[in-house]
């Protein structure tokens, strides 16, 4: 009893298989039908296309298959196409006689699709050699449909990141094609979808590229700890796209200024006033001097000594922008005598040499 029920199951199987993977395709052309074929749900478009070369006599380059609007594409399995259907419909279209011509074309003109003809522009294999041959950025001369294929837009797109703009508004609100968009290119961001650009999956790779992809974010991202640090890592000036919070967050502009120290200036004013943050600016970039806060530079000769330390020119800087801090840092080489009056550092200043004013401090702190 239990063989017989074994062997019936096993026919059983094998009929439903044998039913699953059977496939009659009625091909037709632009006058009606064309032939008709067998196939099965696994075949892929390349191999159907090497059926209609015996049973048609048009070579595979030439062939275009579609099932209703979509394109059948050489990787494409029918089984994604036409479903469970044991009897489906195809029609074949045949590539003009120009169409190689146009391949050869856009390969060998350096203006790629740009001076090509419309009808070459429609045609997946054109695009898709421009954009191999000359970039992304091709894809804007493709036909409408074409800036909708999904494949196409991927190339384009992973070896420009830019060229997102050129993709359907679909695609530009599709997770994956964005994803490798932002990966290339992390400004492209700014392309895609407002809905995406919220998403923090997305957001995080684009700034980890590209730091200043951080503007593109959405409001409540641009307030994430996670994520500006991720941008500021990457590029410190990004802190300007931070939210008022983190920039005023001491975590946040430390690792700021520690890549671009002139970030400083887009610190919150109690930052600016921060010793610790204030010397680690300095420590990357000597001219984020100018962008401390008067008091501090005014109260903490500390600070003054870290940029002399670093270079004379730096504290240039807060002479040209006209620091308060100045008639305090001058006392540093006139121990014991008062700050000097506005009037008289002025005075100073016109008739010396700023330069050989800061040597001198610079020279008299080297020897303490």
């Amino acid at each position: 009893c239990q063989a017989r029920f074994r062997t019936a199951l096993i026919q059983s199987s094998s009929l439903s298989l044998a039913a699953a993977m059977s496939l009659q395709l009625q091909v037709n052309g632009m006058s009606g039908q064309i032939c008709e074929i067998s196939a099965t749900a696994s075949m892929s478009g390349m191999q159907i296309k090497r059926k209609l070369v015996k049973a048609t006599e048009i070579p595979m380059k030439d062939q275009r298959l579609f099932f209703g609007t979509m394109e059948i594409k050489n990787s494409s399995l029918l089984k994604d196409v036409t479903g469970d259907a044991a009897v489906a419909s195809i029609s074949l279209v045949r590539r003009p006689p120009e169409h190689s011509g146009w391949v050869m074309a856009v390969l060998s003109s350096q203006s790629g699709l740009q001076d090509a003809p419309t009808e070459a522009r429609e045609f997946p294999e054109v695009v898709a050699a421009a954009v191999k041959r000359w970039g992304g950025a091709q894809l804007q001369f493709a036909s409408p449909e074409l800036r909708g294929d999904r494949d196409l837009v991927l190339a384009a797109v992973r070896s420009q990141g830019d060229a997102l703009q050129h993709a359907s508004h679909a695609l530009r609100a599709d997770k994956e094609v964005v994803l490798a968009a932002v990966a290339q290119q992390g400004d492209a961001l700014q392309h895609a979808s407002h809905a995406l650009r919220a998403v923090e999956e997305v957001l995080l790779p684009a700034v980890v590229q590209h730091g200043d992809a951080l503007q593109h974010a959405s409001d409540a991202l641009r307030a994430d700890k996670e994520v500006v640090l991720a941008a500021v890592a990457q590029q410190g000036d990004a802190l300007q796209h931070a939210s008022d919070e983190l920039r005023a967050d001491k975590d946040v502009v430390l690792a700021a200024v520690a890549q671009q120290g002139d970030a400083l200036q887009h610190a919150s004013d109690a930052l600016r006033a921060d010793k610790d943050v204030v010397l680690a600016a300095v420590a990357q970039q000597r001219d984020a001097l100018q962008h401390a806060s008067d008091a501090l530079l005014a109260a903490d000769t500390k600070v003054l000594e870290a940029a002399l330390a670093k270079s004379i020119n730096a504290v240039h800087h807060v002479i040209n922008a006209n620091k308060v801090v100045v008639p305090a840092a001058v006392t540093l080489r006139r121990p014991g005598r008062a700050p000097l009056s506005p009037d008289e550092l002025h005075m100073m200043l016109d008739a010396t040499d700023p330069v050989l004013i800061w040597k001198e401090m610079y020279e008299e702190i080297a020897s303490r």
